[in-house]
């Protein structure tokens, strides 16, 4: 009954067999009616929403309390969404009773050997069992796991609906109560700041002609507008795939990994492309990433470096400079 996209880590999915229900966390509701592309007009509040497969129908199930569970590696578990940020960071979202556990002591001894000296590239469960492994080396393990070896420390996964109605019903009676009050704040406001705009007319035009002067050109000036200021600001400069891009190699290069081309093209969205396009795209990707970080934090120095595959000298494997790995930090948390 509706379309909602779903973005390559940012989204968490679980489906539930016995019920027959699909549920999904933090979506971008990107065509909710017709739009451009490019128009990303997306609630900034993360929703859960609940598919019943049987009938087609999306509902809003609530808000999501904290959706950074969603970037880490996911698997569909027969308890709820099995989410790993690596072997001290793994959860279990038990969308069905709201609740997020967090994996016991014994429980990451055991999840070790899930994260071993190769990247898995093949997960998944059979009833209480945790298979994965890979094809190259070719390598796979079981581990067993149950709910128990989850616990419950008080962390809700999402806020229902009902909720969020009741609440705003409340802020609807204080608006209403307290708006004579504003309308007049806000007339005074106005008053002050059109007799303000109107005394600085001709010192503001004197500002322009000076910035004009000292830069060299128009454009001059906007470029250097354009790159300062804070860092939530700035990271308006990259496009949401950019930082898609960065925030998944960062994961990876903090986690002692490599990124390879074909990892890039299911991020970029050019996995159906042929090869000549996926390079093409791949490359000024992220050329375009290094020359905006470079104007960013005025370094020439890449964010995003490469180097031949020990498997393969023909590819090439991408990684974060680790001398940039505080500031990645810092720019994915604004």
């Amino acid at each position: 009954n509706r379309e909602i996209e779903t973005h390559f880590g940012s989204s968490c999915f679980w489906v539930d067999y016995k019920n027959n229900f699909f549920y999904l966390a933090a979506p971008k509701i990107i065509n909710d009616g017709l739009k451009q592309a490019g128009n990303h007009s997306e609630t900034k509040k993360r929703q859960l929403f609940v598919l019943d497969i049987a009938n087609g129908e999306w509902k809003e199930s609530g808000i999501l309390k904290n959706d950074k569970w969603v970037s880490g590696w996911e698997i569909n578990s027969p308890w709820g969404a099995f989410i790993s940020e690596g072997p001290f960071n793994s959860y279990l979202i038990d969308f069905i009773n709201n609740q997020k556990l967090v994996a016991k002591k014994e429980t990451i001894n055991k999840l070790k050997k899930f994260f071993g000296p190769y990247m898995t590239e093949i997960s998944y469960f059979v009833d209480s069992t945790l298979y994965f492994g890979n094809l190259n080396p070719d390598r796979f393990d079981s581990i067993s796991l149950s709910r128990v070896d989850f616990e419950y420390k008080g962390e809700k996964v999402y806020s229902p609906i009902e909720e969020q109605y009741a609440s705003a019903k409340k802020n609807y009676f204080w608006i209403w109560l307290a708006a004579p009050f504003l309308v007049l704040v806000i007339i005074f406001i106005w008053n002050k700041i059109r007799k303000r705009k109107t005394e600085s007319q001709k010192g503001i035009g004197e500002m322009k002609d000076q910035q004009t002067e000292s830069s060299g050109s128009a454009v001059d000036s906007t470029i250097s507008l354009k790159f300062n200021g804070s860092n939530s600001k700035q990271g308006q400069a990259f496009t949401e795939v950019e930082k898609m891009l960065i925030r998944f190699i960062y994961e990876k290069t903090v986690q002692e990994y490599t990124v390879d081309v074909e990892e890039i093209n299911k991020v970029l969205g050019l996995s159906g492309k042929n090869e000549p396009v996926q390079k093409k795209n791949r490359n000024e990707t992220i050329n375009d990433i290094n020359q905006k970080w470079s104007v960013l934090y005025g370094n020439n120095s890449h964010l995003i470096d490469r180097q031949r595959s020990e498997f393969d000298k023909r590819s090439f494997e991408y990684f974060i400079q680790p001398g940039w790995l505080k500031q990645v930090s810092e720019f994915l948390a604004t």
